[in-house]
């Protein structure tokens, strides 16, 4: 239940993606962001853990700190990776629903 609760938010903005159009931001603007949202993400996690004593991934409890160091590191190209996917998608999204609006 918990995955199609999750995953049912990317066919809702998928929708929205291909029938409202959105201004980007530049690349610069947009990598800045993203890597600000992926550095205070991870930041929030070495908190919960620093606060409660608690991994918010348990993998990361198993982990030297050269194995945490390499998690992140892993999780940030996962990140730049999906958010280069995106890109991608939301110009192949906008190019179609320029197209359906010229329709009327």
């Amino acid at each position: 239940f918990n995955h199609q609760k999750h995953s049912a938010v990317v066919l809702w903005t998928l929708l929205e993606a291909a029938v409202v159009h959105h201004d980007k931001p530049g690349h610069f603007e947009g990598h800045l962001i993203a890597g600000l949202f992926c550095a205070t993400y991870l930041a929030v996690v070495l908190w919960v853990h620093a606060a409660g004593g608690v991994w918010v991934y348990p993998i990361l409890g198993m982990l030297s700190w050269a194995g945490k160091a390499a998690f992140s590191g892993i999780s940030i190209v996962v990140y730049v990776t999906f958010y280069r996917v995106g890109l991608v998608l939301s110009g192949y999204l906008q190019n179609f629903s320029y197209a359906v609006s010229k329709l009327d």
